[in-house]
């Protein structure tokens, strides 16, 4: 028997892996992917600007945040539980005027009415947190016509898209 020393980690490997970057460890960080996830309007009560009871308005959080929990983890798969180290969000939230939901008027309160699906994300365990450190805000586009609805041929809702860096 023939002892080798290594004197790096992958010097050991086969050229293929060796070459690749893939060490084999424990700790590899996933490849980059993104997937997206489409959410009804959030309710009125989660507007920054609603002046409500805190019950009616902590069961609408709780409502939204679960419903943007179990979507996420639709879109992510049930299965795959690996912890994302940062991920961007890219919103696009498609509220015509008159629409059942929350109406935004200006993308500042669209991005607040969606922080109960930010806690879903971290709910659904993709994130360890929604804090800055694991989440950073990509673009946001703000869709309150009908005419921009009918050219993007979608209807009213919020569609969030999650990348991993």
């Amino acid at each position: 028997m023939t002892v080798r020393k290594v004197s790096s980690p992958r010097e050991g490997l086969p050229a293929e892996r060796r070459d690749s970057g893939v060490s084999g460890g424990a700790h590899q960080t996933p490849p980059a992917f993104s997937f997206a996830v489409e959410l009804p309007l959030p309710p009125k009560m989660l507007s920054p600007n609603v002046r409500a009871h805190w019950a009616p308005k902590a069961r609408a959080v709780k409502g939204y945040r679960e419903v943007a929990a179990w979507e996420i983890r639709r879109a992510y798969g049930f299965r795959r539980r690996a912890v994302l180290p940062h991920v961007t969000i890219d919103v696009q939230y498609r509220c015509p005027h008159g629409a059942a939901g929350y109406v935004a008027y200006d993308e500042q309160n669209a991005i607040a009415a969606l922080k109960s699906a930010l806690d879903g994300l971290a709910d659904a365990g993709i994130v360890k947190s929604d804090s800055k450190k694991y989440v950073s805000w990509g673009s946001i586009e703000l869709v309150t016509t009908a005419r921009e609805l009918a050219r993007l041929g979608k209807t009213e809702g919020v569609t969030i898209t999650v990348r991993s860096a």
